[in-house]
């Protein structure tokens, strides 16, 4: 099974105030430990640096060794002119850029699972013929 996760589920592997991180990490175990191939877009590595630089992280956070972890086991996917194209045309048109980022490389990968935690992603992907899971819903 191809499994596609988005940034809003992979930072649950390293913000633990989250109430939904052990269903979130828990899933993405059990697909690891079936074998499952795990995958992101370029964009997630991005997306995670820029949250957790947000969050102000302590002096002596490492920050690159907890990017690092969070992608750690996924397949990163090219942000590629396919994606782009994608990206651009898929509905529904309120969608936010960078979701539609997210949905378009899941879709042009044929994933089996899209991985998120956010609602509107969530409504996109299934839109566009994309199934997804929600743990911790």
């Amino acid at each position: 099974m191809r499994v596609y996760v988005d940034t809003s589920a992979l930072l649950r592997r390293v913000l633990a105030a989250d109430t939904h991180d052990s269903a979130a990490e828990r899933y993405l175990a059990e697909r690891n430990a079936a074998g499952d191939t795990l995958e992101s877009s370029l964009l997630a590595r991005i997306e995670t640096e820029r949250a957790l630089r947000a969050r102000r992280p302590p002096v002596g956070y490492d920050l690159a060794a907890a990017v690092d972890a969070t992608l750690a086991g996924l397949g990163i996917v090219a942000l590629t002119e396919d994606v782009a194209k994608t990206a651009a045309s898929i509905g529904p048109d309120a969608l936010r850029s960078l979701d539609a980022i997210h949905v378009a490389t899941a879709k042009l990968d044929e994933v089996d699972a899209f991985v998120t935690d956010d609602m509107r992603q969530a409504a996109a992907a299934t839109a566009n013929g994309v199934a997804v899971v929600m743990p911790g819903t």
